[in-house]
């Protein structure tokens, strides 16, 4: 038999299996986790609303059932398909994300339309080059990062120059810095101020690798902790694709002290995104009142912000863009390294801290 004739053969049952790996997204990452939010490629997930894998499925589902009744219309469709792994694979190297799962969903996609592949050879591309062209115009003209955001914050100027040298002097740009609270700062922080190491963690609330990664982290650094070696500092990566994030890290910054809080971070931590203060207040309500943590969150709204926008800022400063990750530094701000993503290793944060 002919390549064509194996090809015709192969192509449904490809689709579909492509089709069934990317059903497993239906039930979240119980079956195959998804990293590409915590890298920082959460705004390319959903389109209209609509999680980008549902039409990836039915897009593939119809073009098995096409296959099968020897329609020419599902050669058509599997390089609708195509185009439209292009376009995410093309944002994947842009934004230097990494997953496994979306790789084997693409490449599957892609022996779809070489199945399908065949003369007219030019229908085909117009078809492909349309869906690229056409999800980048969807989207955003622009490729777009999901880097750390946070709400605007009051700000004061660094430094003005004084009165009466305006006419002297060139005109310069004044540093805007955020006012953080020093109530609200001590509620993310562990350790000595005096330590000789500060080691600054990026967590995101709906980071799955997060939550799995808290338990290591605390019991392995609990030692440089109390030996005065290392101050923590956790700052909350918030994400302009999931608002849900920066809800709950303002009510965690609510707490009324920095125990509470670290409670709230451990029971927050991995909540789905979308999910809000309101989805969980009823588990939170079996540890701690949540009526309190509202309170202070009412009274304290301005500062809270004011801080996510710090972390927010410093975060894009270091360049953090996946999570969990962590930076050691000497308290002199001397960078010594980093642990980002799947390197994030408490064990190894241990040894690079001495205790002599």
């Amino acid at each position: 038999m002919c390549w064509s004739g194996w090809a015709a053969r192969l192509l449904p049952w490809l689709a579909l299996s492509t089709a069934a790996v990317a059903a497993t997204r239906f039930f979240g990452d119980a079956l195959w986790p998804c990293p590409v939010s915590c890298q920082g490629g959460g705004y390319y997930q959903r389109m209209l609303g609509i999680p980008v894998h549902v039409p990836a499925v039915i897009l593939l589902l119809a073009v098995a059932v096409l296959a099968w009744r020897r329609s020419a219309a599902a050669a058509g469709l599997a390089w609708l398909a195509a185009g439209s792994s292009a376009y995410f694979l093309w944002l994947s190297w842009m934004l230097e994300l990494r997953c496994p799962y979306c790789l084997t969903v693409h490449a599957g996609v892609l022996l779809t339309a070489v199945c399908a592949a065949g003369r007219p050879w030019l229908p085909r591309l117009a078809v492909a080059v349309i869906a690229f062209l056409g999800l980048h115009l969807a989207f955003h003209p622009t490729v777009m990062s999901d880097e750390p955001v946070a709400p605007p914050a009051v700000v004061v100027p660094a430094e003005a120059p004084p009165p009466g040298l305006d006419a002297f002097m060139a005109p310069r740009p004044v540093e805007p810095v955020i006012a953080v609270e020093p109530q609200l700062d001590a509620l993310r922080r562990q350790g000595s101020a005096q330590a000789a190491y500060v080691l600054e963690l990026a967590i995101d609330l709906h980071c799955a690798h997060c939550a799995e990664a808290s338990g290591p982290f605390a019991s392995t650094m609990r030692r440089a902790i109390d030996a005065g070696r290392v101050e923590v500092v956790s700052r909350f990566l918030t994400r302009r694709s999931a608002p849900s994030g920066a809800d709950l890290a303002r009510h965690i910054l609510a707490a009324p002290e920095p125990a509470q809080a670290r409670v709230l971070t451990s029971l927050l931590l991995g909540t789905p995104e979308g999910r809000g203060w309101d989805a969980v207040r009823s588990r939170i309500a079996e540890v701690t009142d949540p009526a309190a943590v509202e309170a202070g969150l009412l009274t304290r709204r301005g500062a809270i912000d004011a801080l996510l926008a710090a972390d927010a800022a410093r975060l894009q400063q270091l360049g953090i863009r996946t999570t969990p990750a962590a930076v050691l530094f000497r308290r002199s701000g001397d960078e010594i390294t980093r642990w980002i993503g799947p390197a994030f290793d408490p064990a190894a944060m241990l040894r690079e801290i001495p205790f002599d």
